[in-house]
């Protein structure tokens, strides 16, 4: 008796979850300042997030909209579900999740993610402003911070990841612990984008100068890192893109580009941001 009524209880709580009004958009919102950000002082302060409410208020202001936020795995759990009508803003094309999914016209491309060191490690290196990771990664005198189930970086970690000189991290471990374990000198080195470290010099003043970043020759082969609007592949998702696909606009695209350029990391970045766009989109 108590079995039973407990999972009637779950499946009530699941149908509550997912539960949705035929004129509503459910949107998935991961916690990742300041691309998504769910919770806190700055919550729904996130690019992406200024972007869904860019595209809600100006092209699907005839649906309610409900936000439920979610962790990557549980994300990626819910996009397989066949009928479950939810909408990401914004994301890059994954092969995981590119099966699952219907992507509206690219909005944005971002610069590739750096090698990120201290000023001492910078020091060590030369100071230069490219290495190769694979090179890098065999240097024992350097500890690199595998994060783990991410699979962006642009070489096989898995071939090095039984080194003493890689350490895995967890996937909830937020940018801000790496950094305070690379200014404890307990790690040397992570990979990542640099929209993350801009974050975190913004809500740490300290963090300021003390943390440079390396172009990773290996990058170029990696696929680019292209933003995209997404919905559930199915009538309902096709129908929510094609509004969209119907009222993006150069001078919408633009609009919503200051929200991420905001995030560049430094001059340098923001350059590269510029020139990258204009190079794939032509503006």
């Amino acid at each position: 008796m108590k079995f039973c009524l407990s999972l009637i209880i779950f499946l009530g709580l699941v149908s509550f979850v997912y539960a949705k009004k035929a004129d509503e958009i459910i949107w998935l919102q991961n916690n990742r300042p300041p691309w998504l950000i769910s919770t806190g002082a700055h919550k729904n302060e996130g690019y992406g997030d200024k972007i869904r409410i860019f595209i809600t208020t100006n092209y699907l202001d005839e649906y309610k909209h409900r936000l439920l936020p979610v962790n990557p795995s549980r994300a990626l759990r819910i996009v397989k579900e066949e009928n479950t009508d939810i909408c990401y803003a914004s994301i890059f094309r994954l092969k995981n999740t590119e099966s699952f999914l219907i992507y509206s016209k690219p909005i944005y491309v971002l610069p590739q993610g750096r090698i990120i060191v201290t000023n001492e490690i910078h020091n060590k290196l030369n100071n230069i402003d490219e290495i190769s990771m694979i090179e890098l990664i065999q240097n024992n005198n350097y500890i690199f911070g595998k994060i783990k189930g991410i699979d962006f970086y642009p070489i096989d970690v898995k071939k090095f990841e039984n080194q003493k000189n890689v350490i895995t991290l967890s996937t909830s471990s937020p940018v801000v612990n790496l950094l305070n374990m690379m200014k404890r000198n307990r790690i040397d080195w992570i990979y990542d984008y640099n929209v993350f470290i801009k974050w975190e010099e913004f809500l740490n003043k300290d963090y300021k100068n003390i943390f440079k970043t390396i172009k990773v020759k290996e990058t170029q082969n990696l696929p680019k890192s292209i933003g995209y609007i997404a919905c559930r592949k199915n009538s309902f998702g096709k129908k929510i893109i094609d509004k969209i696909n119907k009222n993006l606009s150069k001078s919408n695209i633009l609009e919503m580009r200051k929200e991420i350029r905001k995030w560049q990391l430094d001059d340098s970045t923001a350059k590269e941001f510029e020139t990258l766009n204009k190079e794939l989109f032509g503006y």
